[in-house]
């Protein structure tokens, strides 16, 4: 299966699922949260098994990180697949989706108000990288990447057991 062709929307007001902005694999956008605006989404349709990369960056404030599955509805009664909630705003979530549709990407003000930048990558993952797992997708990776210069490896696993181990 290839991954769906994209178009992202303009950029606007977002408060939550069902007004989320459509963002397209290796865009950057950039938005601003604050208490008063709490909450900025993006959708990004994705196929199964696609391996996904988000991370976040900001000044002032404190903002957070999290991605929701296709099904969630309303970010303040659904709980993240994954959230990255460290203080300050370096924040980053990578995992295999485990379904297609529409994945939500949530930043969220949790002190202060926050100009952030963020960017999605998406290698896709073919189905022969999924032959090697022998246990859950939560036991062996499916995706393993390079990260930096140090031959940092990053480990991405299915979002509905476990999202990312770097070691």
């Amino acid at each position: 299966m290839t991954p769906p062709s994209c178009v992202p929307d303009a950029a606007g007001d977002s408060n939550n699922i069902p007004d989320a902005y459509a963002i397209c694999p290796g865009q950057t956008v950039a938005g601003q949260v604050s208490p008063d605006d709490v909450w900025d989404l993006y959708k990004i349709s994705l196929v199964q098994n696609t391996a996904i990369d988000v991370t976040m960056t900001g000044t002032g404030g404190d903002a957070d990180l999290g991605v929701y599955v296709p099904s969630a509805t309303d970010v303040l009664v659904d709980e993240p697949v994954a959230l990255s909630n460290s203080t300050g705003n370096e924040e980053r979530i990578a995992g295999v989706v485990s379904s297609s549709g529409s994945w939500y990407i949530a930043v969220k003000s949790y002190e202060g108000s926050t100009g952030y930048v963020l960017s999605v990558i998406t290698p896709f993952v073919s189905t022969s990288t999924l032959g090697a797992r022998t246990k859950d997708a939560g036991e062996q990776p499916l995706y393993t990447a390079p990260q930096d210069a140090q031959t940092q490896k990053c480990e991405y696993y299915l979002f509905s057991t476990f999202k990312e181990k770097c070691r």
